[in-house]
């Protein structure tokens, strides 16, 4: 059950990852905001999940973003995974790949929020055999949105997972946010997420966190937050990255 819950968890941790914008990364949340057009946004960053069974983590992780339009956004996410469960020593290996489309189809005025639907592929290039992946394709859908109110930016969105092999259970997911602008090179927010039972023996999933945004120069940003999970599947959750966006306005 602990390799179950393990490898579970952290193909979940791999799905919440998106572009950032009102939220994205740092936060496991994610928001209707797009790449603007022929831009490129470039995210290397290092994840942790760790409670008393062991501790999963990624890094160097890499995310690329292009604007296709300046609604539409194609991604593409990849890196190394290292997997340590209680007793044992540590496994290192190359982990799963994912595939991004998301289409931002209303813009945001002053009565209606921006919303967007988002669709992922998990290509599974991480190594069943060590533990490292669930050696399954799997689909995701969602809806996201979000909403400014001067230096405030609420944000949510629900969607489902399609889990393929037979060790997974398709569950719904959903999370919401709030940032806020502190100075004009600084974004602090909190998120609330989680989603049904992912394996079979396995509750439900809520989690929370904080995260901080530096924009340090433009289209450059540091990232980072820190949460934990309320069911006791992980006492600890810290995500760092560092965030960069290319290419001719």
């Amino acid at each position: 059950m602990k390799n179950v819950w393990m490898r579970y968890a952290l193909m979940m941790c791999v799905v919440f990852i998106t572009v950032p914008a009102y939220a994205g990364p740092p936060f496991n949340v994610d928001d209707p905001a797009t790449v603007e057009r022929h831009r490129v946004n470039l995210i290397t960053s290092y994840t942790s999940s760790q409670n008393f069974a062991g501790e999963m983590q990624t890094c160097p992780t890499c995310l690329i973003a292009y604007g296709y339009t300046d609604r539409i956004e194609l991604d593409i996410g990849a890196g190394g995974t290292s997997l340590r469960n209680s007793g044992s020593s540590r496994i290192y290996g190359f982990g799963d790949t994912t595939g991004v489309i998301k289409w931002r189809f209303q813009e945001e005025t002053k009565r209606r929020p921006q919303l967007a639907i988002g669709y992922q592929i998990k290509i599974p290039t991480a190594d069943v055999h060590r533990g490292l992946g669930s050696g399954a394709v799997d689909h995701c859908m969602w809806i996201s949105a979000a909403k400014s109110y001067g230096r405030w930016s609420p944000f949510a969105n629900i969607g489902y997972n399609f889990l393929g092999g037979h060790d997974g259970t398709n569950n719904m997911f959903c999370g919401c946010g709030i940032t806020y602008q502190v100075t004009e090179k600084l974004i602090a927010g909190a998120q609330v997420y989680g989603n049904s039972a992912n394996a079979p023996g396995v509750r439900d999933e809520l989690a929370w966190g904080a995260g901080l945004t530096y924009n340090y120069m433009p289209d450059k940003s540091f990232l980072l937050s820190l949460g934990r999970s309320e069911h006791g599947y992980s006492d600890l959750n810290v995500y760092a990255g560092f965030s960069i966006t290319f290419g001719k306005k």
